[in-house]
């Protein structure tokens, strides 16, 4: 048996626009910044373009300091790679996780954006 790879794609925010790439580094824990970031609401729930669709409109960019987001009409906003945040949790389908609120800056542009409150975790 063989397999082809034709295509590889990471999404550093889950259900935003994705990053075509040439390689990826494979990690513990998958492709490196593969969905490292996800956008949540008010009390920690994860969201995806099922519920908001416009998600996938958000850019994306990585580089060696960090991730950059654009926010088409609201903004854009870089976070570094090292940057934690406050600590909170998150619930992804029925799992609480450990997350990092990514800032109120992130907030805001979010629910410029969106039109109702979301906050950025990681």
């Amino acid at each position: 048996m063989s397999i082809t790879l034709t295509a590889l794609h990471i999404y550093p925010v889950k259900s935003c626009r994705g990053i075509d790439v040439s390689q990826a580094r494979l990690t513990a824990t998958g492709l490196e910044h593969d969905r490292e970031w996800m956008i949540v609401t008010p009390v920690g729930r994860f969201v995806t373009q099922r519920e908001e669709p416009r998600l996938a409109l958000i850019n994306t960019w990585l580089d060696d300091e960090g991730l950059q987001l654009e926010f088409p009409g609201t903004g854009e906003l870089f976070i570094p790679h090292n940057s934690r945040g406050e600590a909170t949790t998150a619930t992804v389908w029925n799992d609480l996780c450990g997350a990092f609120d990514m800032s109120s800056a992130a907030a805001d542009l979010l629910a410029a954006f969106l039109g109702t409150p979301h906050r950025l975790v990681r």
